[in-house]
């Protein structure tokens, strides 16, 4: 059970006994402290005040009945119960409530059942919020791989008793129900949550936040065998079920400054569209990404000029069909039949085209790699082109 600090007991108090005084036939609720002072009342005149009977109540733990024979020995009181609020094994306040023994005893023990639960489920709240808003922040300090960080990153995983292990992926999980949230700004896409709660119930040390339109993960890594991946499972059977969603993962991060690295793969993996689920681990995404790298850093006015030199030749569609057909015979190493086979064309089709493509990018007398090197770049700029428009 969640213990309730006296600071979170004062400030839900107020707010309890005005919703709950309907729920007895407007009788005077009152809430007390561990002092005796009264906190939160159905009649506001009264907060601030001393209650004997409370202060007996939280120094005994036993519920204090007042009678009207009591009164006297209760200066200010009225005639009520008044019983102990108990979190985890502390009293942590006292209720109370107006009336005669005979007509509100088993109300008054129905509301301090209600009581007490309604401020454990509030702390409980406030604590998810908490942890929330830490692991945000150790988010952003990771992504910055700071090793001048590396302490402040340890006192907050302290703080909510989570400490990512190595070697660590990072995983992009895009969807609209993230990019709705994001634009809102209200509140948390709380079943995105639901999977690293789970996990985290399990023993997962994973650190997560929400980053613009996405959710961010720092995934610890069990196992070699990531198919058998209980998180990832997850993930993949969230794909099925919810449309729009989309998820990278990095290469393994084994220390703190591999992480912004690892980001910057998720990102560029998601960016040229690899499909729902894509990961450095995967040959044709890898191939995919270090295109990409490529073509951003010294080979984009030689792509150009080649994918300019196809353009001229025949019209979009034409070009469309071309470039989708090699994607698709690398896809599949290079089976012609396996290819033409999911193309639903014949193989001799296929070749046709793919030596079209070669004889127009004047790649006839290159070998093997050189012709796949060049038409793979030119793949990944007609996805971004196409993208981008």
């Amino acid at each position: 059970m969640t213990y309730i600090d006296s600071h979170e007991f004062s400030v839900h108090a107020q707010e309890f006994v005005e919703a709950t005084s309907a729920l007895v036939s407007g009788r005077t609720i009152n809430i007390m402290n561990t002092e005796g002072i009264i906190i939160a009342s159905t009649e506001r005149e009264r907060i601030g005040d001393f209650h004997q009977g409370a202060k007996e109540v939280a120094e005994t733990g036993k519920p204090v009945r007042i009678g009207k024979a009591d009164l006297y020995r209760y200066p200010g009181a009225r005639e009520g119960y008044n019983l102990p609020i108990i979190s985890a094994g502390r009293i942590i306040g006292v209720v109370g409530m107006y009336g005669e023994e005979a007509e509100i005893s088993d109300a008054a023990n129905l509301l301090c059942v209600y009581v007490t639960q309604y401020f454990e489920q509030q702390t409980r709240t406030h604590q998810r919020e908490l942890e929330y808003e830490i692991r945000e922040r150790l988010l952003e300090l990771y992504l910055l791989g700071d090793k001048n960080q590396a302490e402040t990153i340890f006192q907050l995983e302290d703080a909510i008793s989570i400490h990512l292990r190595y070697p660590a992926e990072v995983v992009i999980i895009r969807s609209k129900e993230a990019e709705g949230i994001a634009r809102s700004g209200n509140a948390r896409p709380e079943s995105i949550y639901e999977i690293l709660r789970s996990e985290r119930e399990n023993g997962r040390k994973d650190i997560f936040g929400i980053k613009g339109n996405d959710m961010i993960v720092l995934h610890t890594l069990r196992g070699q065998d990531r198919e058998k991946d209980p998180f990832y499972a997850a993930l993949r059977q969230r794909m099925l079920t919810e449309r729009g969603v989309r998820i990278s993962v990095s290469s393994s991060c084994h220390k703190l400054e591999d992480i912004p690295e690892g980001f910057k793969e998720a990102m560029e993996l998601l960016r040229i569209d690899k499909g729902q689920f894509c990961e450095m681990y995967a040959a044709e995404d890898r191939c995919s990404y270090y295109m990409s790298r490529l073509i951003k850093h010294g080979g984009g006015r030689f792509t150009e000029e080649q994918y300019q030199k196809l353009a001229q030749a025949m019209d979009s569609r034409q070009l469309q069909l071309l470039l989708e057909t090699a994607a698709m015979y690398y896809h599949c190493n290079h089976s012609v039949q396996e290819a033409a086979a999911l193309l639903h064309i014949h193989k001799n089709t296929l070749q046709y085209r793919m030596n079209h493509l070669y004889e127009l990018l004047e790649l006839d007398n290159d070998d093997t790699f050189e012709r796949e090197l060049f038409i793979r770049m030119l793949i990944v700029w007609h996805r971004d082109k196409h993208n981008h428009n």
